[in-house]
């Protein structure tokens, strides 16, 4: 090679088979593109690329989201949008499979989410007697954006009021490590994961001391040892919840939310302090005041003056002067003001901050208007952005009811089936009979309108075009459909009775009977602003 250059292995051969069958089909790839010469690249494993800087990644992660305001906030939008104030269980038995009535599984469906509630709403449900179910869900949805992944274990606690004996522990990822003395052990352990032939969990490493404990009377290092926890049972039931976003396949372990964006972050905070700094320091600048160097003998004296500098040239020296209220400066002959040019407030920094901001945004699947939490687009636009984002919330909050919520529901129903609170004829008998009971459906907070008008509008012509059902909307804004219906019927007969009707009580008009010029009129204004209403949308959506 030219220069005495000793190229790896591979590189050499890409070099040779250029030079002998001509450029590479992909020029980024070429090895005698200038621009890309200097790209270092590698090829490593999911576990290569990622476990050797994990813990940085997390270090770095925690301490934007300590102390710096914008990932702090677009972690703390994440979850509130993500978990709220919490995923509701709604039990949806498959009654036909099961050979029971609708109304049998509607009862058992309200028995199963009175004895889940009972259990979830209270702290007892956590092993450290903290946080309830709906508290959890934000805590491991925190964890998994701001570590890489979190997880919970399942123990049972029999405890005082409490009728199943099941408490979740939520469990710090960093907690879940190698075992110092794992060393030479024949066995697949990688950061805390043991593993089998084909790649699966079967135990989990957990330390009995967060690794950056420092209220302690002796060193970690010494004090700490490490707890195998299987990760399934007997049955197949997971004992671990390892609750971890899968970028690639055979990864081991999670990567932090802000990994792909944290130079950026930090770049950011730091051309964002540099800017406030100048613009303090040039609002503390008023003006100079010039006047002409004494000559003669005692000329010099002057330059140890407190407040006089020698000027650039010669024969001026500069006095620094704050400007006050009310001030009047008295000059000399031969004084003379110049005022600071203050360069601050820099007129491209919002500019580049907001270019900065948008690709953040790309990276973290946000839309800039969310990120910033700042509207100023046309009703569509933002409708657009909004939409986006909460495809992306729909995703999130999928992945977090598959990977904790719905293993904590059927932990909870086995073990109220088991000990007889509620009846399952065929549980334990059939994997296929077992999941028609624990059938769940997780209700959230809904997606956020913009114009609640135009979004009632689509709700009610999909319903008509028979695309949504009823149930369908009242998920969409967060509400579980059979007590809003179950409510609606009570109310309606308390209205009944105290002889109050509501417009929507009215009966059917009957097509034979002459029609009232009132009831017309208010028809067909109904009509037409419905129909204005609708016309509004389908502009707005082209």
């Amino acid at each position: 090679m030219p220069g005495g250059l000793i190229l790896p292995q591979h590189l050499a051969m890409s070099a040779m088979h250029e030079h002998m069958f001509g450029a590479a089909g992909y020029r980024a790839a070429s090895r005698t593109n200038r621009n890309t010469a200097g790209w270092l690249t590698s090829t490593g494993s999911a576990d290569t690329d990622t476990l050797p800087d994990l813990q940085k990644l997390r270090e770095q992660s925690s301490d934007l989201v300590r102390n710096e305001a914008l990932p702090a906030g677009i972690i703390a939008a994440n979850v509130t949008a993500v978990v709220g104030t919490g995923i509701i269980p709604q039990s949806r038995v498959n009654a036909d499979l099961l050979g029971i009535s609708q109304e049998d599984a509607d009862r058992w469906q309200t028995r199963a989410e009175m004895i889940f509630n009972q259990a979830a709403d209270k702290p007892h449900w956590d092993s450290e007697r903290k946080q309830t179910f709906w508290m959890q869900q934000a805590t491991v949805q925190r964890s998994m954006k701001e570590r890489g992944d979190a997880f919970a274990v399942r123990r049972y606690i029999k405890r005082a009021g409490k009728k199943l004996g099941l408490c979740v522990q939520i469990v710090e990822s960093d907690r879940v490590s190698t075992p110092t003395d794992a060393v030479g052990l024949e066995k697949d352990i990688r950061a805390g994961c043991e593993r089998d032939s084909d790649g699966a969990a079967v135990a989990w490493h957990v330390a009995q001391v967060h690794p950056g404990e420092r209220f302690m009377s002796q060193p970690v290092s010494v004090a700490n040892k490490w707890t195998r926890i299987e990760a399934y049972d007997k049955n197949g039931d997971p004992l671990v919840l390892a609750v971890i976003p899968m970028l690639r396949p055979g990864q081991t372990r999670g990567v932090p939310y802000l990994a792909p964006v944290i130079e950026m972050l930090k770049q950011l905070t730091r051309y964002s302090e540099a800017e406030i700094a100048a613009a303090v320091v040039s609002g503390m600048l008023a003006v100079m005041v010039t006047s002409p160097a004494p000559t003669g003998p005692l000329s010099g004296i002057t330059q140890g003056v407190p407040g006089m500098v020698l000027g650039q040239a010669a024969n001026t020296q500069q006095k620094v002067t704050k400007l006050q209220s009310g001030m009047i400066l008295d000059l000399a002959p031969g004084e003379e003001v110049q005022v600071v040019n203050s360069t601050r407030p820099n007129t491209a920094f919002d500019g580049f901050v907001t270019s900065v901001l948008r690709q953040i945004g790309a990276a973290l699947e946000v839309p800039f208007e969310i990120l910033i939490s700042h509207f100023q687009s046309s009703y569509s636009a933002s409708r657009a952005a909004l939409m986006n984002w909460w495809r992306f919330v729909t995703k999130e909050r999928d992945f977090l009811v598959q990977g904790f919520c719905q293993p904590c529901w059927e932990w909870a129903l086995t073990e109220a089936i088991a000990s007889g609170e509620l009846s399952a004829p065929g549980f334990f008998d059939d994997p296929v009979i077992r999941a028609a009971w624990l059938g769940c459906d997780w209700v959230g907070q809904g997606a956020p309108a913009i114009d609640p008008l135009k979004e009632a509008a689509a709700a009610e012509a999909w319903h008509s075009l028979g695309i949504w059902s009823l149930q369908d909307i009242s998920a969409q804004q967060g509400r579980d459909f059979d007590r809003t219906f179950r409510q609606r019927v009570r109310e309606k007969g308390m209205r009944e009775s105290a002889g109050m009707m509501l417009p929507t009580d009215a009966q059917p008009v009957d097509p034979t009977a002459p029609p009232d010029q009132g009831d017309v009129n208010n028809r067909s204004s109904q009509s037409a602003s419905r129909a204005y209403v609708q016309a509004e949308l389908m502009k707005d959506t082209l």
